[in-house]
């Protein structure tokens, strides 16, 4: 039977190995979060020449990355897409880190940013990146535009949905209002126009499609900067 002695030095012992393991723990797991505040999501036009980065600090909420629907006219037809998917982030975060000089901006405006806006997009594939206030410090960055091997791992995506009254009358989570509803109606039947961002391209189809298909490859992402 081992002496009382002998005890107390093993309870020491143990009771240090202990310690000096909790420390190393704790160290890692601060290690672990310094990493990845340092962490980086990096954003890229279809044809590659514009390219940026930001922290993933900045666009994160209690571990959650927050993005932005907007469902105005004017995000869906600067993304030709059924609504607008951004991630926000001040705009002093973003560093370019390729193609400065390729990055084009033109005018326009959105509802849920209640006013003029800037509309980012490569000079080359004209691929849709960002749009920004013109009197504000934030940046809503397409998601679209985000590569998916820089994203580290979230608990989970929230997304703040934003002008849903103004949202696509063919999608149906969307409170229609009368002319909307007739819209929706009529699909199959009445014929329907359509047209870009400015206006200088119109089209139309004989009638309202019956059936939508979205694609999420890369490459239709990348150029409409939907997600």
């Amino acid at each position: 039977m081992p002496s009382r002695k002998k005890a107390g030095k093993d309870i020491s012992a143990l009771s240090g190995s202990f310690t000096k393991l909790s420390l190393e723990q704790k160290q890692e797991v601060k290690d672990d979060e310094d990493e990845d505040s340092e962490r980086t999501i990096v954003g890229v036009c279809k044809c590659g020449s514009c390219r940026f980065e930001f922290p993933r600090a900045v666009a994160c909420v209690d571990d959650s990355l927050a993005m932005v629907n907007c469902h105005c006219e004017a995000c869906r037809r600067s993304h030709a897409a059924a609504f607008a998917s951004y991630v926000v982030a001040p705009t002093s975060s973003l560093q370019n880190l390729k193609g400065h000089d390729a990055v084009r901006v033109r005018s326009d405006t959105c509802c849920s940013m209640e006013g003029a806006v800037l509309r980012a997009f490569c000079g080359k594939c004209f691929a849709s990146m960002a749009t920004f206030q013109k009197v504000g410090s934030s940046v809503r960055i397409s998601a679209g535009s985000l590569e998916e091997g820089t994203f580290p791992s979230f608990k989970e995506v929230k997304f703040e949905e934003y002008c849903e009254e103004s949202g696509a009358p063919y999608l149906g989570f969307i409170p229609s209002k009368p002319k909307q509803k007739a819209l929706r109606a009529s699909a199959g039947h009445e014929k329907v126009t359509g047209g870009c961002a400015c206006g200088a391209c119109q089209f139309s189809l004989k009638k309202l499609p019956e059936e939508f298909q979205h694609c999420y490859c890369n490459a239709c992402r990348r150029l409409s900067g939907a997600a």
